[in-house]
C-alpha cells in the first residue's frame, strides 16, 4: 500500500496500463517489456538491450539475462 500511495498515477489512465503498473510493482526479479516498448522492426529486431542493475546501493557489473 505505501508504493500504491507514493506512486504517481495519471487519473486518466486506462484500465489495462493500471494493471501493467500495478503488475510491474507486485512482480519482483523479472524484467518484462509490453508490445508499446518495441521498437518499429517489432520482436525480430537485434538492437542491443542496455540493463543497469542497483543491488544493496551497488551496481552490478554483469546480469544473465534468460529468455525462458
Amino acid at each position: 500500500m505505501k508504493i500504491l500511495s507514493e506512486a504517481h498515477v495519471a487519473h486518466d489512465i486506462s484500465v489495462e496500463k493500471f494493471g501493467g503498473i500495478i503488475n510491474n510493482i507486485t512482480t519482483s526479479n523479472y524484467l518484462t517489456f509490453t508490445d508499446d516498448e518495441l521498437p518499429i522492426e517489432g520482436k525480430r529486431h537485434n538492437k542491443a538491450l542496455h540493463v543497469s542493475i542497483k543491488c544493496a546501493n551497488h551496481m552490478v557489473a554483469r546480469v544473465l539475462v534468460v529468455n525462458v
